[in-house]
């Protein structure tokens, strides 16, 4: 007789407590015979009990030594599963911490769990699988049929389930917010990682080139005004696989030091971007700025707080990793 809701989810937060525990025995003793376990967006999967136990001896021994943190948001039920949101903090191989916001479902099966769907980051997933995600089927893809995509185990099949675009836009947004942040902070490194190697850069009337060098360009003439801040509104996003193109309204204010006093150059603009998923990160393969209207105040002097800084002494940096 199949489980009930209540038992589902009391089944699930086993599971869970398991994990935390690194119990691999008590982990498995809650799935069926024959679990699986889906990736998205990376769109992998591995089934099967012996699979399963490789999956979760490299979480033990190579994946949770990593943890520096958990934070838990929240968990809802569903017809087939227990949903489950947190963000975990990772030390990667070069020693710093970064941030992976996941989604996890534990499956409802029969009388066990039937497996996870996992909606993460494919940069955590090779953390998190090890060798066994070199050896992972790819999902099968294709459209749906009717008004309602079938779920199961494997989650909704049509070529992006809506749960994997939401998570792509987010990541793209949250890669311009990191590409404001870098400017304003003068985070070099950061800078460049929104771009792609081999990107090129367009802002008309002021920069033709690559993206890496536009940071270049940029940096010098950032380091000679008292102040300057970024802001993006309206973002709009179309995915297409591993692609995707965006528009985003930027609004740039900069404040110069002058003979006179001071001025505040006020640009608002829009970026319009391509962008290529490389190793599990969107990055700009291709910008375009254009401004749409630009003023000039000014002042009798530049104005900002004193905590706030270009360098790593920005109060940020205490709470950024």
């Amino acid at each position: 007789m199949p489980l009930t809701q209540e038992e589902f989810i009391a089944l699930a937060h086993r599971h869970a407590q398991a994990e935390s525990d690194a119990d691999v025995e008590g982990t498995l003793a809650t799935l069926e015979a024959e679990p699986a376990y889906h990736f998205y967006p990376a769109g992998r999967k591995f089934t099967g009990m012996d699979n399963t136990r490789r999956f979760y001896e490299h979480f033990v021994s190579h994946f949770k030594p990593r943890i520096r943190n958990v934070e838990f948001h929240g968990e809802a039920v569903g017809a087939d599963g227990l949903y489950q949101e947190y963000t975990v903090t990772l030390e990667g191989d070069d020693g710093q911490a970064r941030d992976y916001r996941i989604l996890g479902v534990l499956v409802f099966g029969e009388n066990a769990l039937a497996g996870e769907r996992i909606y993460a980051d494919e940069a955590l997933f090779r953390l998190l699988a090890g060798p066994l995600w070199n050896k992972m089927e790819p999902i099968p893809q294709s459209l749906p049929t009717g008004s309602g995509a079938p779920s199961g185990p494997g989650g909704p099949t049509m070529n992006r389930p809506p749960i994997d675009a939401l998570l792509e836009k987010s990541a793209i947004r949250d890669a311009l917010s990191r590409y404001c942040h870098s400017l304003d902070r003068m985070d070099k490194a950061m800078a460049y990682d929104v771009f792609a190697a081999d990107s090129s850069a367009l802002y008309y009337g002021i920069y033709e080139g690559t993206g890496h060098g536009f940071i270049d360009w940029v940096w010098e003439s950032h380091r000679a005004m008292e102040s300057h801040s970024h802001q993006i509104t309206n973002v709009l996003i179309e995915l297409d696989g591993d692609s995707a193109i965006s528009e985003a309204y930027v609004t740039v204010v900069l404040q110069q030091r002058r003979p006179s006093g001071g001025a505040e150059i006020q640009c608002r603009g829009r970026y319009l971007d391509r962008w290529a998923k490389q190793d599990g990160r969107w990055r700009i393969v291709e910008r375009e700025h254009v401004i749409d209207t630009q003023s000039e105040i000014p002042l009798p002097a530049p104005q900002k707080s004193a905590e706030s800084r270009r360098d790593a002494s920005d109060p940020a940096f205490r709470f950024l990793r």
